[in-house]
């Protein structure tokens, strides 16, 4: 049987595996019923890809039903593995930049082409401050005046 530390690093030796660009931190704790990792991240992998990966590493499963943990017996030195993935504030921003966008002016463009004006909004939100509402800072980066709009 493994420590949780050593288990640990296998998930974090797993995880740069399977995605080398994203930065994971994982984190260890041990306590008088168990041991548990957290696994958090920005951005990167959504999470059952993340799961996918760790979940055979958990070394215990536990059924609220009968209120009973039981144990896998795989040598895992962890009973349970909680993955977090966080969103950056650039991404939900742009996607609150696109869906105005969508709302608010013809959708005769492709696609790909809303999303990276969306995302020049959300980055020109960002640098000038604008706390909302977007059609100030759609004017601000000139978009208002090139496209038509549907009001």
């Amino acid at each position: 049987m493994t420590s949780c530390a050593e288990t640990a690093k296998a998930v974090r030796k797993a995880l740069h595996a399977a995605f080398p660009t994203t930065t994971f931190s994982v984190v260890s704790k041990t306590y008088s019923g168990g041991s548990s990792i957290r696994v958090t991240w920005t951005d990167g992998p959504v999470t059952a890809r993340v799961k996918a990966i760790t979940d055979p590493m958990e070394g215990a499963d536990f059924d609220g039903m009968q209120d009973l943990k039981t144990y896998r017996h795989n040598g895992s030195g962890a009973d349970y593995i909680s993955p977090t993935r966080r969103i950056s504030r650039e991404k939900e921003t742009t996607a609150e930049a696109l869906a105005w966008l969508q709302e608010h002016f013809d959708a005769h463009e492709p696609p790909f082409e809303l999303a990276r004006r969306a995302r020049c909004m959300a980055l020109e939100q960002d640098r000038l401050g604008f706390p909302e509402p977007w059609e100030a800072v759609a004017e601000a980066t000139h978009y208002g005046a090139r496209w038509g709009r549907q009001d």
